[in-house]
């Protein structure tokens, strides 16, 4: 089956599966630059196109984003539709452009991330630099890369070379080796080893770790052991990381990213644990959700004439950190109510006030942040999924290691900016807490560059594996009962135990 694409450079002609989406198919032929996307849910609008012959009939998520002109013109979602023959597109997105910045430096460490890779270089300021990880458009968490991989033959090999490619222009000036971190399945696609077993339960880990090939044209790669098949060597770098900060034991590794994955650790024993979370944290996959970046909230203060966001307008989007702390502030003020929703009885006036601009639209309902930034009462669901399902995981350990905690450390997406007292707010860990915890930042690519720049880490990276008790949280019998009370902003669980 043949379709045809128009860009700027003018009208091209491709072959499509009948298998695959649009943006699967625009990002296969390397018209899509990688950028952070919902990838198939339609939510965030990144991927719309113009069908100038054989246009599908809409969907309901065409029908959210696009209004009757437009849907009439041919506007849809690549994500939502697939090629039919006969069908040509207008696509005028932004296309990849290859520059990713390179040091001359011997050691380059790279947190390979679900959303964004990062990394950083062995020298005084040079990282950390991040770039939208350029699997993103087949799919927002690891199990649509995994199905994406194991769908054809070469699937795996696609999303292999799409980080190869990167890590190559990261690479490009003299490093001798590159040191590597990121989950489970990020790590199994750019080695080249098999993921099927992280497709489906019961989960299997594949086997890596330690000195590796990369490709002939790389320099050796090393890549510290994962811990469990959801709880990887970004996790593995990141106790390395507390470890060399000697923070105080026992303490409990909490990484939010599109998994929530948990670490408790003293001395060499380790409980481990993971969630799945979606990338909501990241700021991906909500109506106005964009990473971290120019004309992204990334915060919001309260002022006498309401709410005022951090950032370099112009507003285009609400970073993961932003969400948290517009949630928050809404909480406080009583504009939220505890399960998420826009309150019918605000409790001040300058809640009555903003309580007043919230659009009415049903299902539909938005609060006007900045700009055209808006925040949809569905997003606060998706958040409280989030928090749900990781206050239940931690809970779940907690139990096992009778609730002794000295120090909680908060890394990942949330983990550079996030403020405590907003997690606190909004249940994410408990009020007892809030003298333990510690925004400790990207963990994982720091315990990189440490294994890259000080090697006697890596004998006790290499040692963590044999200390590890595996719990999975979601099939624990408490499980389902624990993520229901935590289904409420600022509470820890009405079924969690009073820690």
């Amino acid at each position: 089956m043949t379709v045809r694409v128009r860009t700027v450079d003018g009208v091209q002609t491709f072959a499509a599966r009948p298998s695959q989406t649009w943006l699967e198919l625009l990002f296969e032929v390397g018209l899509f630059a990688p950028r952070a996307v919902c990838a198939g849910i339609g939510a965030c609008g990144a991927c719309r196109v113009r069908f100038e012959a054989a246009a599908p009939e809409p969907c309901a998520e065409d029908r959210l984003r696009f209004d009757a002109d437009e849907l009439a013109g041919g506007w849809r979602l690549a994500c939502r539709h697939r090629p039919l023959p006969g069908q040509q597109v207008q696509w005028l997105g932004q296309a990849p452009v290859r520059f990713l910045p390179a040091y001359p430096a011997e050691i380059l460490a790279v947190d390979v991330g679900t959303t964004a890779l990062k990394w950083a270089y062995a020298l005084p300021d040079h990282g950390p630099f991040s770039t939208p990880n350029p699997q993103a458009p087949v799919g927002s968490d690891v199990l649509a890369r995994v199905r994406y991989a194991t769908s054809r033959p070469e699937g795996g090999d696609v999303l292999r070379a799409a980080v190869l490619d990167s890590i190559a222009a990261m690479a490009a000036r003299g490093v001798r080796e590159v040191v590597l971190a990121g989950n489970t399945v990020m790590l199994a696609l750019l080695l080249g080893v098999s993921v099927a077993g992280l497709g489906a339960a019961p989960y299997r880990m594949p086997a890596f770790g330690g000195a590796v090939c990369l490709s002939a044209d790389l320099p050796p790669a090393y890549v510290p052991p994962p811990l469990a098949p959801f709880v990887g060597s970004d996790l593995s770098a990141g106790v390395i990381a507390c470890l060399a900060e000697n923070l105080p034991q026992p303490f409990v590794l909490v990484d939010l990213g599109t998994n929530g994955e948990i670490v408790w650790y003293e001395q060499g024993k380790l409980v481990v644990s993971s969630v799945p979370m979606g990338p909501a944290v990241e700021g991906v996959g909500l109506r106005w959700g964009r990473l971290a970046g120019p004309g992204v909230i990334s915060a919001v203060d309260v002022g006498p004439a309401g709410l005022v966001p951090r950032g370099r307008g112009p507003w285009q989007g609400i970073s993961g950190t932003g969400y948290i702390s517009l949630l928050a502030a809404l909480r406080r003020i009583g504009v939220v109510d505890r399960d998420g929703h826009f309150a019918s009885a605000p409790p001040s006036p300058l809640a009555w006030r903003l309580r007043r601009m919230v659009r009415e639209g049903g299902a539909m309902r938005t609060f006007p942040v900045a700009g055209p930034v808006e925040l949809f009462e569905a997003d606060v669901e998706e958040f409280l999924k989030v928090k749900a399902a990781l206050v239940a995981a931690l809970q779940t350990v907690l139990e096992r290691v009778q609730e002794r905690v000295a120090c909680v450390a908060v890394a990942g997406a949330l983990g550079s900016h996030v403020a405590v007292e907003d997690l606190v707010t909004l249940g994410f860990f408990p009020p007892k807490w809030r003298d333990r915890i510690r925004v400790v930042g990207n963990t994982a690519l720091r315990g990189a560059l440490l294994l890259g720049t000080r090697p006697q880490f890596r004998s006790v990276a290499e040692e963590l594996p044999h200390g590890v008790h595996v719990v999975d949280a979601t099939a624990e019998a408490g499980f389902s009962s624990r993520y229901l009370g935590a289904m409420h902003l600022g509470e820890w669980g009405r079924w969690g135990y009073g820690i």
